[in-house]
């Protein structure tokens, strides 16, 4: 995510984390500027349903993304947490985890 509040996808999914024994993720390069941020999640997050059923999916968490900028990760987190539990049904089903790198300097 750039400091201006765009995002570019980068990279793919891999294997489930510890249910492969040797696993090999695809690798992404990808030059991190000062202000912008990597965000990394579980399917949990675009797996995330509401009371219909639908998906919050890609273009949601994209669309979160892309809302505006921000002063910290913490501030990101915040924010798609907040997308998150507003979009959901009465219960997650799923887990949810994020990790937002952001570059300061």
């Amino acid at each position: 995510m750039s400091e201006d509040g765009g995002a570019t996808p980068l990279g793919t999914t891999g294997p489930l984390l510890g249910f492969v024994r040797s696993p090999r993720w695809p690798r992404a390069v990808a030059e991190v500027a000062p202000g912008e941020a990597v965000v990394l999640f579980s399917d949990g997050v675009l797996d995330t349903t509401n009371d219909e059923r639908r998906l919050f999916g890609e273009h949601r968490l994209v669309d979160v993304l892309r809302s505006g900028p921000v002063k910290s990760a913490a501030e990101l987190v915040e924010r798609l947490d907040r997308a998150l539990l507003d979009f959901q049904g009465s219960e997650q089903r799923d887990d949810v985890a994020v990790l937002v790198l952001r570059r300061e300097r």
